[in-house]
């Protein structure tokens, strides 16, 4: 018997953390496809390399006379007919990294080593013995290549003091792959993402204007100068869970795929014709064995291999968290600084435990990358910022201790104290607005006040909506809020599109215009 070490190597039993905790051993006969010997190689991206095209069948290139005379023992495996396939560019069950590594990208080491008890095996480490079921890595398999997206966000901004930033958010989309095994989610309907995409894309084009009786700053007029569409969470319904659920092993369910294929990610792709800017939720992490693992998160770990050398605008508008895994960015539209928290406005993870294993929703210290963002700002009276994140400060899920964290960061931000040197925000609505999802509302607005003794601080909180037509909060209708940033002002529509005319004529859920001075 051969086992798979952490560091992609092959050892014997007894050797580094090869060995389970029920004496299990795993040979390469119950892997099931070939395992390089050696260390594994780091790609350069993640994303799949391509081929050099698909390998021809085996039996052609054999001459007759070497043909065994008798057919062979039907304990004999045959030819694995996924490498037959491999260099289509598609990471399809049976191919791996180890035997089509330029489909399914180069294998690379096991996030920093495996647990007692666990084996590595194509990068996962692996718990309880497999089956001879075909295997895809989790952390490649859904691993597109990366580029810049081109879009310059900052085109239509004229300088300071004319704020003028118009843009689209919506959430909770929770793409599932309709693989057998793989997570359903009851409200799908299956065609949301394709209804979601033709109202998202007719968003500048008549008949949509912005709606009278809010006293809108373009009454009448079409939207337009969209910069972007902020989705708030929950791509995925399951975090791109393998199967059987809580293995760490795929075939993995490519649930972030299938929200690629319906929104894209720089609006040149033929989906969406807008960049996308999201942020992830609970249900981004999948369901793990045991206690779960605060490391294991392929769409997590896919999002935060997205940086600014690949989202749209110039390098000095883009801001990254400096330590690495947690996906936190920021990013700026005109003098307005969008700040990406993901989960939740908080730092304590949620543990939400379920009969096929643990859900661990570990928010990666997002208060701690908000102080390093602001601290790194140039002194500023004037400084607004918009905060996305999937749930809400008034949510359940985040304590009164977090939201008691997270206002006194920003009052020491206004007043430059505790760990600013100087003043970061501005006194008046220094969070001009909250984005979030998670309650599968329709969109909803309230203007929300930070505890004692922080109550001076108002934030404009948004529930966006989302396009899970079939749900029972807004069924037959695609949900959605747009929003505009002018100098002293914030308009806010939040938008009904018909699941059975996308395109056509919006009713609205609401429509607020807020005065929200930056000086």
């Amino acid at each position: 018997m051969l086992m798979v070490g952490c560091e992609g190597a092959v050892q014997g039993p007894g050797q580094g953390d090869a060995a389970h905790t029920d004496g299990t051993v795993i040979s390469r006969e119950d892997l099931g496809s070939p395992v390089a010997d050696g260390p594994v190689k780091q790609p350069d991206d993640g994303a799949a390399k391509p081929s050099d095209g698909p390998d021809k069948p085996a039996d052609k290139k054999v001459p007759k006379a070497d043909k065994p005379k008798k057919p062979p023992d039907k304990k004999v495996p045959k030819p694995d007919k996924a490498v037959k396939k491999c260099g289509n560019k598609k990471c399809e069950p049976g191919e791996t990294c180890a035997n089509c590594p330029g489909d399914c990208g180069t294998c690379v080491p096991c996030h920093p080593g495996c647990p007692g008890g666990y084996f590595c095996y194509l990068s996962t480490c692996v718990k309880k013995a497999i089956s001879k079921a075909p295997v895809v890595d989790p952390f490649l398999s859904e691993a597109d290549k990366l580029s810049k997206c081109p879009f310059n966000p900052m085109q239509w901004w004229a300088g300071k003091g004319d704020r003028d930033i118009t843009f689209i958010a919506t959430t909770d989309t929770h793409a599932t792959d309709n693989a057998s095994g793989c997570s359903k989610n009851g409200t799908h309907n299956g065609d949301e993402h394709a209804k979601m995409r033709l109202a998202l894309n007719s968003a500048n084009v008549t008949p949509h204007v912005w709606p009278s009786g809010a006293s809108f700053w373009r009454q009448g007029k079409v939207y337009d100068h969209i910069r972007g569409v902020l989705i708030a969470g929950d791509l995925t319904d399951a975090g791109s869970d393998p199967v059987p659920v809580g293995t760490q092993l795929g075939h993995d369910c490519r649930e972030y795929s299938a929200y690629r294929a319906g929104y894209g990610r720089c609006g040149n792709e033929g989906k969406v014709k807008f960049p996308i800017y999201e942020a992830y939720g609970n249900h981004d992490f999948p369901r793990v064995s045991g206690a779960g693992d605060p490391k294991y998160h392929p769409v997590i770990t896919y999002l935060d291999s997205i940086t600014a050398a690949h989202r749209p605008g110039s390098s000095k508008d883009l801001y990254d968290d400096p330590t690495p895994g947690t996906g936190h960015h920021a990013w700026r539209w005109d003098d307005v600084w969008f700040v990406n928290l993901n989960l939740k406005p908080g730092d304590k993870k949620e543990v939400i435990p379920g009969s096929t294993g643990t859900r661990l929703a570990y928010p990666h210290q997002p208060l701690t990358f908000l102080k390093k963002f602001l601290a790194s700002r140039a002194k500023s009276k004037n400084r607004q910022i918009v905060i996305l994140s999937h749930y809400g400060l008034n949510s359940s899920r985040v304590s009164n201790s977090e939201r008691a964290a997270f206002c006194k960061l920003i009052y020491q931000a206004q007043n430059g104290k505790g760990p600013f040197a100087n003043q970061k925000l501005s006194q008046n609505y220094p969070v001009a607005a909250q984005l979030h999802g998670h309650n599968h509302s329709v969109p909803t607005y309230k203007l929300w006040s930070c505890p004692s003794p922080y109550s001076s601080i108002k934030i404009p909180r948004f529930s966006v909506g989302n396009p899970l037509y079939k749900g029972s909060k807004h069924p037959g209708t695609l949900q959605f809020t747009i929003i505009r940033l002018g100098n002293t002002r914030l308009e806010a529509a939040g938008v009904a599109a018909s699941a059975s005319n996308p395109t056509g004529k919006w009713s609205y859920v609401y429509k607020k215009m807020l005065h929200v001075m930056n000086k």
